[in-house]
């Protein structure tokens, strides 16, 4: 039985730049919410609401990250792909704020949003 990878590696891209990662990526592309209503006969159903899907990663400020030009993306494409073959999209996506690095690493927390995820 071949072994599968499961998690590990992690390529991120916003409109095919690619990004170096340096820890973390979570990846949420969930479009709504929901949450069970419950009253005093029981359980009558859910409410549903819409959520924000998202990417955030750790990333390095390398002499090649242009934070100005991360920081100026709206309505990006942006892509994680997983080692696992499956792939988190963001479609209509913009970067969030703010941008703080660690001088002790050169690391930064990166955020892209966007108006509709998927999984590949």
């Amino acid at each position: 039985m071949a072994k599968t990878p499961i998690a590990g590696t992690v390529y991120f891209k916003v409109d095919g730049k690619q990004y170096t990662i340096a820890g973390e990526l979570t990846a949420q592309m969930d479009n709504v919410e929901r949450e069970g209503v419950a009253g005093l006969s029981g359980v009558a159903g859910f409410n549903e609401k819409p959520i924000v899907p998202y990417i955030e990663f750790d990333c390095y400020q390398t002499s090649d990250t242009d934070m100005d030009t991360m920081a100026s993306v709206v309505d990006a494409t942006v892509t994680a792909e997983f080692v696992n073959g499956k792939t988190a999209i963001l479609s209509n996506a913009w970067f969030c704020g703010p941008r703080e690095v660690k001088g002790s690493n050169g690391e930064f927390t990166a955020r892209f949003e966007g108006k509709k995820g998927i999984w590949e």
